[in-house]
């Protein structure tokens, strides 16, 4: 290297960002501590769970787990004395010189967001994790870069790429004091957020599962049911509904959103901090959701899809969907996209499927209903047999299993009358679902592909469904259409090629 590395400590904010600078050592700390607990799985599990394990094992497998997690702890350091990063003028340099060398450069242009991750280990420290993410589909949901800094030396280098980038003369202070959430939320809404937000079918499966539970419960006071299947209800009761809530409130609590300008700025977090910044025009598609009981309630939220933006190392969906607005009712959720994105509101005016997608939703019904009551009944059988759940709860699961067929009628007939499309001037949208409902609103200069398809259920009435992919956006679910007539769905990829060739699309906005 051209220069020594200058240690990232005390007096951090003093140092030059144009020189390069080590990460912070507690990199090192907090990256041996999960190799610590990825060994322990891999060495200590199998001789605690063993019964009766040969003698020899207490001895060897403790000192092959320490001995493991000491050669992990001397290579992570030796990877962070050599590791170093260089904010330049025009591009952020990142430089490892180990075995496998590594000269990686991020130029500013093409970064789509900073992010700011402070998780348990870095609050008791005080140090911050940047992450960068740039405009691309492989890096759509895990950063680019991710850089460990004193929470001061990273609040001064958010600032400045953050001036350098978007535009932005505030300092994090600033920001984080003075300037005033775009809409009031008290962590009441949060609290009513993360109860009502998941979606219903995740619901009536921890509802399910908690039925069964106190079923199994009862019967194994009166002398039958199987503590086996107590245990594995009540497990998936806490998977699917108490974990999902308890990780929407840790992570919005204290939530905050605002906008300078043309970027985003959204801060939140319990135990881990949030803080997450992306320029509109990084945003692919805006929705606005409302599950069942939410909806019953006159609540609403709003989410965007944004393009390269990874504030989770691990790929948290939270944060590639971030939440524009959490839970409230519908003239609120309006005024907040007015003032934070106001570039995807327009007049719609939706048409709703035709009077002939009620035979292809009808026949789609029977024939789903058949073949899952089948299946259920199947596996149901086989439960018994292998003495997985009681007689007396298998009657119970006949009788379920053979309701949905009324189920999927009326699912369909719902569906009929709700599900809609709208195409304007510069956006389209489509209001999908029965039970959880989403209006999905997209710009047509963010579509990537389009597909119409129609089969034997829809060719016969001139119906077709379509398949929209977004830009860059790998990993997230297709927007999707209803039934409805060929030519109305057309419209769609049509508006988008007569953009390109009338220039009104400029890919240069988006990079």
């Amino acid at each position: 290297m051209s220069e020594d590395p200058v240690q990232n400590g005390a007096g951090a904010p003093d140092i030059p960002l144009d020189r390069p600078m080590m990460y912070h050592w507690s990199v090192v700390l907090e990256n041996s501590l999960y190799s610590a607990f990825i060994l322990f799985f891999i060495f200590m599990l199998p001789l605690i769970t063993t019964e009766n394990p040969d003698t020899r094992l207490f001895l060897l497998l403790p000192a092959v787990y320490i001995g493991s997690v000491a050669v992990a702890a001397v290579m992570l350091f030796w990877r962070w004395r050599r590791t170093t990063v260089t904010f330049r003028e025009k591009d952020i340099l990142i430089v490892r010189d180990t075995i496998f060398k590594r000269d990686q450069r991020i130029p500013y242009s093409k970064i789509a967001s900073i992010n700011v991750n402070r998780g348990v280990i870095n609050r008791i420290i005080g140090t911050s994790k940047l992450m960068f993410n740039i405009n691309s589909s492989v890096n759509a949901i895990v950063p680019e870069a991710t850089v460990t800094l004193k929470a001061d030396l990273a609040d001064k280098v958010r600032h400045e790429l953050s001036r350098k980038i978007y535009g932005s003369n505030l300092d994090a202070n600033t920001e984080d004091n003075v300037i005033p959430s775009v809409v009031s939320i008290s962590n009441k809404d949060i609290v009513l957020h993360a109860l009502l937000s998941q979606p219903t079918a995740a619901a009536l499966i921890g509802v399910f599962f908690l039925g069964i539970s106190i079923m199994e419960a009862y019967f194994i006071t009166t002398g039958g049911g199987t503590n086996i299947t107590l245990i594995i209800a009540l497990f998936m009761f806490v998977s699917s509904t108490i974990i999902p809530m308890l990780v929407q409130l840790f992570h919005y609590y204290n939530y905050k959103i605002y906008r300078i300008k043309d970027t985003v700025y959204i801060k939140c977090g319990m135990i881990r901090l949030y803080n997450t910044s992306f320029k509109v025009n990084k945003i692919n598609a805006v929705r606005i959701k409302s599950p069942l009981l939410a909806r019953m309630m006159g609540k609403y939220f709003l989410e965007a899809e944004v393009v390269g933006l990874g504030a989770s190392e691990g790929g948290n969906s939270n944060e590639t969907s971030p939440l524009i607005c959490p839970l409230k009712d519908r003239k609120t959720i309006d005024a907040v996209m007015s003032q934070v994105i106001p570039e995807f509101v327009y007049d719609r005016h939706p048409v709703k499927q035709p009077g002939a997608a009620a035979n292809t939703i009808y026949t789609r019904a029977a024939i789903w209903s058949s073949v899952t009551i089948a299946a259920l009944f199947i596996s149901i059988y086989e439960a018994v047999e292998l003495d997985f759940i009681s007689s007396n709860l298998a009657i119970v699961l006949y009788v379920l299993s053979a309701s949905l067929t009324a189920v999927f009628f009326t699912h369909g007939a719902f569906s009929r009358r709700i599900v809609e499309m709208d195409t304007g001037e510069k956006h389209f949208s489509f209001l999908w679902g029965v039970v959880d409902r989403v209006i999905t609103t997209v710009a047509y200069d963010k579509v990537q592909i389009v597909r119409i398809k129609d089969g034997p259920l829809t060719r016969p009435y001139g119906l077709a469904k379509c398949r929209v992919k977004l830009l860059t956006a790998v990993g997230g679910a297709p927007v999707v259409s209803g039934y409805f007539m060929t030519e109305d769905l057309e419209v769609i990829p049509e508006t988008v090629l007569a953009r390109i060739e009338d220039g009104s699309y400029d890919y240069r906005a988006y990079l």
